[in-house]
């Protein structure tokens, strides 16, 4: 059997735990009250319930459970290459609750006490105190182990084992055998003594022969308990033997399954290895090919080199060629704008000499008078004009002002009537009188 996964909830002092068992030897190592038995009784609970661990049904619910919560214990397994699950559930309270499942390879093996119990017997083939006595040993038990004489040691293996039980059985069987025997010898001897009277001669003769038939049977019962007591030790030594050849057929089969292993990994690799040497025999086969021909493959490079010298000569003088054709576009395009340029400037030029022309018959500026001293004539011109504009609106605004009078003259006239006063005598009488 070998030991996978360990769940515990509410299991006495573990609240929610999970422990996982690595292949080998496991040992549990703590302080005192840390929980290491506790760990062993788990196991046992979930194999074989409360009769295997012997803890009292109030123990064995964890203290930090409330009363409607439940102790529940999983432990996964393999036995023989086959996986095994046990999930068991226990409460205490005014009746005891105890349910169990137990799955093979993810399938419903049994869901009852019994029928779990009948087949962990089955799967593991040993009860509860077999298997106590020989996959798990207490620390105590260990110390006193290794501390102890040869003698003590063949002792503790004698219980482990339990050889003194088979000693003990056999040295009691044997004991009833003497103790029968012996009874009969006192039986008939006390018939002999009590016939020794009434016998004749020929009946005694038969009893003292019969006696030491029966003196004979018990030495040969005595020597048949010293060479079962030989057969004893043997056996003893060869419990020792089957022991360590357990011990070893553990570490062969430990061994063998890592050799499986090794051996697929093997197996795939030596698959790959086919892959690439058909591969390689391919490669091979190409490589044949190839060597034929590579006597023409120095001259084919050859050719293909100034082939190839050749096109990168073609393809820089296709490049330098359409260079030349976009320098010729652009000098095109360039030529058809001067040409435009040119010949707005000449309709420009037209015009310019047009306008100036207007110009001096505008202004009145002589011919003779250069056009580089045109501008300076102009400016001469522009301020004549601008004088005369000054004069002119002078005497605009002079016009208004008597127009003004006038009008104002007139308005007073009208409302006069034809016996008012004109306006011009009165201005005068004004005259006089500030004179």
């Amino acid at each position: 059997m070998i030991l996978e996964r360990l769940l515990l909830k509410n299991f006495k002092r573990f609240r929610d735990d999970e422990i996982h068992f690595n292949d080998g030897i496991t040992g549990i190592v703590g302080n005192n009250g840390t929980g290491k038995s506790s760990i062993v009784e788990a196991i046992l609970f979930a194999l074989y319930g409360l009769s295997g661990t012997g803890i009292k049904p109030d123990y064995i619910v964890s203290a930090f459970a409330s009363s409607s919560e439940k102790c529940e214990v999983r432990l996964d397994f393999k036995v023989k290459g086959r996986s095994y699950s046990i999930r068991r559930k226990f409460r205490k309270s005014s009746s005891t609750q105890h349910e169990v499942k137990m799955n093979m390879d993810g399938r419903l093996l049994a869901q009852t006490v019994g029928d779990v119990d009948q087949e962990v017997r089955r799967i593991i083939g040993m009860d509860a105190v077999d298997l106590k006595n020989t996959i798990y040993a207490g620390q105590k038990d260990l110390n006193s182990l290794i501390e102890s004489r040869p003698g003590e040691r063949k002792d503790w293996f004698s219980g482990a084992l339990r050889l003194d039980y088979l000693k003990d059985e056999s040295l009691s069987l044997i004991k009833e055998q003497i103790d029968a025997k012996e009874r009969d010898h006192h039986r008939i001897e006390s018939e002999i003594n009590g016939m020794k009277n009434v016998m004749n001669e020929k009946e005694l003769m038969d009893n003292r022969k019969a006696i030491d038939r029966y003196t004979t049977a018990i030495s040969d019962h005595r020597t048949s308990l010293v060479h079962l007591h030989d057969r004893q030790n043997q056996l003893e030594n060869e419990m020792r033997e089957v022991l360590e050849q357990k011990n070893l057929f553990l570490r062969l089969q430990e061994n063998y399954r890592s050799i499986i292993k090794e051996l697929d990994g093997f197996t795939k690799k030596m698959r790959i290895l086919k892959m690439e040497s058909a591969n390689l025999a391919d490669d091979v086969r190409e490589f044949e090919r190839l060597k034929k021909i590579e006597k023409n493959y120095q001259t084919k490079k050859a050719e293909f080199e100034l082939l190839q010298n050749k096109k990168y000569e073609y393809e820089h003088r296709m490049q330098e060629q359409r260079f030349l054709q976009e320098n010729i576009k652009q000098l095109s395009e360039r030529i058809s704008y001067l040409k435009q340029l040119i010949t707005n400037l000449e309709s420009d030029s037209r015009q310019r000499e047009t306008i100036i022309l207007e110009i001096r018959n505008i202004a009145q500026i002589s011919s003779n008078i250069p056009e580089v001293s045109l501008d300076e004539a102009l400016n001469t011109k522009r301020d004549d004009l601008t004088k005369e504009i000054g004069a002119l609106h002078e005497a605009i605004e002079q016009n208004d002002r008597e127009r003004k009078k006038i009008l104002a003259d007139w308005e007073s006239i009208t409302r006069a009537g034809e016996d008012g006063v004109s306006p011009l005598w009165a201005e005068a009488r004004r005259s006089l009188h500030t004179s």
